[in-house]
């Protein structure tokens, strides 16, 4: 089971050159990446989780369709030319998925260290305890 669905995925975007199938091994593979960056289950259903997975695998659908030519960097019908800033949507995508990483990452922490009040032998928060 992985942490989202295709259908989240297509939420974002539409490819028509990309299947169905090539998404669910996008998305069963950003599960497992993401499994191992944070020591979650690849079916987790934290929604942290599941953004992250949605974001991640966006970025990875986008870039097949960008390779497969459905979003060329530019594209010329006729007299009229179009062009796409994919690289940035890819960009985009990447950074909210970390973003959602790191804060699923951060919420789970369980080891805080407290910083010491010492300084030195005798001293507490810079008052000094004993004169010599």
């Amino acid at each position: 089971m992985a942490m989202c669905t295709v259908a989240d995925v297509k939420a974002i975007v539409s490819p028509k050159t990309v299947t169905d199938a090539e998404i669910t091994s996008i998305i069963a593979l950003v599960s497992g990446d993401i499994a191992a960056d944070t020591g979650a289950s690849t079916s987790s259903t934290d929604s942290t989780l599941v953004r992250a997975c949605i974001h991640y695998s966006a970025a990875i659908t986008l870039q097949r369709m960008k390779y497969t030519g459905e979003l060329a960097s530019q594209r010329q019908i006729g007299d009229s030319m179009r062009s796409n800033n994919v690289d940035a949507q890819i960009a985009y995508h990447n950074e909210k998925a970390q973003y959602f990483i790191n804060k699923y990452v951060s919420a789970n922490y369980d080891e805080y260290t407290i910083i010491s009040g010492r300084i030195g032998i005798g001293e507490v928060d810079n008052e000094v305890l004993y004169e010599y």
